[in-house]
């Protein structure tokens, strides 16, 4: 499997938008289960790869953390609706999905300027995202 280089969360919004599409946004349990299994595996590919890592490995989701409020807020505009537990390791970052190991993940907040991986929406900017709600 093919994966984009790692980087910056604007890096990360730069290498989708090359690609004709954006950061993934959630929007239901079952498409964050799916978003879990698929990184986990990604990440079980990337150890041996990846010389003297094992984990955190980070992927950037397209939502930043309002430190004022304590509320992530979708780029794309689209509510917020997941309620499931968000570890705010820095207060006014940006949204990412931390796989720490096979059996330990969490939705956090990191800084926007540490190295994670893009996980790009599966459809490209325009009608089909709009007509789907599917993201």
């Amino acid at each position: 499997m093919p994966f984009l280089a790692q980087g910056t969360f604007d890096g990360a919004v730069s290498a989708c938008q090359e690609l004709g599409t954006r950061l993934t946004s959630l929007h239901s349990s079952g498409n964050l289960n799916t978003l879990v299994r698929m990184a986990t595996n990604a990440s079980l590919q990337l150890a041996p790869s990846t010389p003297g890592s094992s984990g955190p490995w980070h992927y950037w989701l397209n939502g930043r953390h309002s430190s004022n409020t304590g509320n992530i807020t979708w780029a794309d505009g689209t509510r917020f609706i997941l309620r499931q537990n968000i570890t705010v390791d820095s207060p006014g970052g940006c949204f990412a999905l931390t796989i720490y190991n096979t059996t330990t993940r969490a939705l956090t907040v990191q800084a926007c300027n540490a190295t994670g991986y893009p996980l790009c929406s599966a459809f490209p900017n325009g009608e089909r995202a709009a007509e789907t709600g599917v993201l």
